[in-house]
């Protein structure tokens, strides 16, 4: 078998059953065993390690048993990992599973007690070619097993009729026939499990997370200053410091967090020289604190001092400092992990911005005045675009569930799996990729999102901030939509409904825009997937294949076709096949219109909808779409 990097982090997995073919060239499932690994390189694994664990707690506030996992922040609990590719040895290994096969000749059922042993004919009649029983046993708890042959005292010969009864085989006792149901107790936890096939989605639920890798060591060394470093990422959010200050201390950050260029350095360092020049008799007594306050002002080690940036940051933010220093620092954290991802995307190696794709449309004809793409823009609320390259992305998976991902949708405790500990750090292993992409970063129109909450009464008036002001406007959103709440597993509680419909606005709006780029791009769309930045109102469409970059698909789309591309966005994904069904009974969203593939949508194709974005009227839906206000 044999898949790609990208691939294998999704769907070939510890624990997980895969389709392959078997030494007869059969269809066969094996259950994936182990990865031959090696640690990965050139990464910041604190920054995603960070991002792991917040997703882990918030399985545990949904009622999920995370006991496989250690989330203390104190401690390296993770070992990022990808596969080894050393030439010779398999990357994964996997063994055939189940062991039960039947013979649709004479329908006697064997149980073979090692992959080796399974022969091809039936080893009963000697005449039809066996086939597998391709059945597992998935629980909650985490538990699986293959398919077994029942145990019944006295009876050794079972037959399997799939078409007569798929899920259970027959036996004898004298001249009855009878029949045993497959189904079993869970050894782990007590329930019932009924069997499923090998091959079912339900039996594996990967829990996977997309990181931006930090654009060189500067920049990871900067994130790992802590607190202070995170203050000034927020900080630069809000324009407390300019883009050329923030990168000059990136640059000198052991300089920047050193005892050297605080406040009361500068100050002590100033008076020194103060009273060496009164010493000399260059200034009089009366002028000491007027020249210590100059030369302090002047002292070139103001320009890394970063005292005020995170005065500043507290300063804005100062009611939630106040009402709790530790909910505070746990916000901030997160917060500035989501800029710092959003400001490596925005500042990438390779730009296209929005100004150079109308001068290319308006050069080839394809627009007759920029106007056309403004319009557009305004349409869908989008205030900003541009395409950036040479980003690279970490995707990892970090453990797993069975039957179901949400901890409330479960019928006893649903448990997230965490993988095996690596032998010589004894941190759990998470296995990843690394992928060089390009993708399309659109900024969504903040103010446009407050008017849409007010107008579908998600948010009152004397709720509102002062819309002309920008800083007042970023404040709004830092302060009321909370990216903490959203999860990759289940959904947003009802009782926070400003971030629960922000974000299914905006992951609505991720797939339409995924939608019609793997119909323009020359990239399947089962080949884009998706970032989203509530905090910033940004969504990030990226090709997961390294063909996406080096073709240029999503680049050359966004530079000479991007008029078309927003057209065809605002057209195509109105309608569904299956309406009204859709609309009435799916909450506007199914495999006809906005589901993707499950490798493009890490929430598992929830939290959507055509109605957020068109005027879907119905019984059930009195909302106003976002891109028909």
């Amino acid at each position: 078998m044999r898949r790609s990097k990208s691939q294998a982090v999704y769907k070939i997995l510890p624990g997980m059953w895969v389709a392959d073919k078997d030494r007869y060239g059969k269809s066969a499932t094996a259950l994936v065993k182990t990865w031959n690994y090696k640690k990965m390189d050139g990464i910041y694994s604190s920054f995603i390690e960070a991002e792991i664990k917040r997703q882990i707690r918030l399985f545990a506030l949904r009622g999920g048993d995370i006991s496989s996992f250690n989330v203390d922040e104190s401690k390296e609990s993770f070992l990022i990992v990808e596969a080894a590719c050393r030439p010779g040895i398999p990357d994964i290994t996997a063994e055939l599973s189940p062991l039960v096969y039947y013979c649709p000749e004479c329908h006697r059922a064997t149980q073979f007690r090692r992959p080796a042993d399974v022969t091809r004919d039936c080893p009963i009649c000697k005449q039809g070619k066996i086939k597998q029983l391709q059945l597992v046993y998935p629980c909650e708890c985490g538990y699986a097993s293959p398919i077994l042959i029942p145990k019944i005292n006295g009876i050794k010969e079972f037959y399997y009729h799939p078409t007569e009864k798929r899920y259970g085989m027959f036996y004898y006792q004298g001249k009855n026939r009878n029949f045993k149901e497959f189904g079993m107790k869970c050894p782990n936890c007590g329930q019932y499990i009924q069997r499923d096939s090998a091959e079912a989605g339900s039996n594996y639920k990967a829990f996977n997370t997309n990181v931006i890798n930090l654009i060189g060591p500067d920049m990871g060394k900067f994130y790992e200053k802590g607190e202070a470093a995170r203050k000034l990422i927020v900080s630069k959010w809000f324009n407390c410091i300019s883009q050329d200050g923030f990168e000059n201390i990136v640059k000198n950050s052991d300089t920047a967090f050193s005892e050297k260029t605080t406040n009361s350095a500068i100050r002590e360092e100033a008076e020194k020289q103060a009273r060496a020049l009164l010493s000399m008799g260059l200034i009089k007594e009366d002028q000491l604190e007027q020249t210590i306050s100059s030369l302090a002002q002047s002292s070139n080690d103001n320009e890394l001092n970063i005292e005020s940036y995170v005065s500043a940051c507290d300063n804005i933010f100062m009611k939630e400092k106040n009402e709790s220093e530790e909910n505070y620092r746990a916000w901030i954290n997160n917060f500035a992990f989501s800029l710092m991802q959003y400001e490596t995307i925005k500042n990438a190696n390779i730009v296209i911005t929005l100004d150079e794709s109308i001068d290319q449309q308006l050069d080839i004809g394809f627009i007759d005045h920029k106007n056309e793409i403004e319009k557009l823009n305004s349409k869908l609320g989008i205030s900003n675009v541009q395409a950036s390259g040479n980003v690279e992305i970490v995707s990892c998976s970090y453990g797993f569930t069975r039957k179901v991902t949400d901890p409330h949708s479960a019928k006893g405790n649903l448990k997230l799996v965490a993988f095996d500990r690596d032998a010589d750090t004894d941190r759990h292993l998470v296995y990843g990729t690394k992928l060089e992409t390009e993708g399309i970063l659109f900024d969504i129109d903040r103010v446009k999102i407050l008017k849409w909450l007010l107008c579908n009464n998600i948010i009152e008036e004397n709720q509102m901030p002062d819309i002309e002001d920008e800083t007042a406007v970023r404040k709004w959103f830092a302060q009321n939509v909370h990216s903490e709440n959203i999860s990759t597993f289940g959904g947003i509680d009802d009782n926070d409904p400003i971030t629960k419909n922000v974000f299914l606005l905006l992951h609505s709006m991720s797939h339409a825009f995924i939608n019609t780029a793997g119909e323009m791009s020359g990239i399947s769309a089962n080949s884009l997937t998706e970032i989203i930045f509530v905090e910033t109102c940004s969504i990030f469409v990226y090709s997961q294949s390294g063909q996406g970059q080096i073709l240029g698909s999503l680049s050359g789309m966004f530079e000479s076709l991007f008029g078309r591309y927003l057209k065809r966005v605002y057209s195509d994904n109105r309608e569904c096949v299956f309406d009204p069904i859709c609309v009435d009974r799916d909450g506007s969203s199914c495999q006809g219109c906005l589901v993707l593939a499950d490798t493009s949508c890490k929430y598992f194709n929830t939290q959507l909808g055509r109605k957020y974005l068109y005027t879907l009227k119905t019984e059930k839906n009195n909302l106003i779409g976002f891109w028909e206000m």
